[in-house]
């Protein structure tokens, strides 16, 4: 009960954050979303699930290393001024309750981990961790990046403890910034 209504007040937030342009001024930062892409371009991807892709900043370069992207959000607000491109999907969807038509090769949580659960709520946190690995294929990737700070290596313990394995990690500053990106693999 307690996890619907964070969810619930969660969709509220996002959708009045969204009543602008660009909420969190994305246009004028994107070098953390070049870097954290840099980490997973080594190869092409065939299916992909940007989680919490808001106006689609990271589905759109996504597209371009990717043969389909699927982009969801829970703000229909976001999803409405997202850009469209041939090959990426919108999706008004909540990750917890997401039910995938396939598996994908690579999951991005871009900025966007400390959105999805607090690791005060394990057993929630936990469920949710589960949720996004059992969305990935056998070899598939996951591509976490985000203000350092806001997500802590308690967060990405919980995917460790899935069996996922790092495979890449950097620190980017963008300037004022730390970010963490990590590339996760199974």
């Amino acid at each position: 009960m307690l996890i619907q209504l964070f969810d619930f007040l969660k969709r509220i937030n996002m959708n009045r954050a969204y009543q602008s342009p660009d909420p969190w001024n994305r246009e004028n930062r994107i070098g953390d979303i070049d870097s954290a892409v840099e980490l997973v371009s080594d190869q092409r991807y065939g299916i992909c699930l940007d989680v919490g892709t808001g106006i689609g900043h990271y589905a759109e370069r996504m597209a371009k290393i990717c043969d389909k992207v699927i982009a969801i959000d829970i703000s229909p607000e976001a999803i409405k001024k997202a850009k469209k491109i041939s090959n990426v999907e919108y999706q008004v969807a909540n990750i917890r309750t997401y039910i995938a038509p396939a598996q994908f090769d690579l999951i991005v949580l871009g900025d966007v981990l400390y959105y999805l659960g607090d690791v005060r709520f394990p057993k929630e946190f936990d469920k949710l961790i589960a949720h996004i690995y059992g969305l990935l294929k056998p070899m598939g990737r996951i591509l976490i990046s985000s203000r350092l700070g806001f997500t802590q290596d308690s967060h990405i313990t919980h995917f460790l403890e899935q069996g996922l394995k790092i495979e890449k990690e950097k620190i980017f500053n963008d300037g004022k910034r730390n970010w963490k990106q990590v590339v996760l693999t199974n």
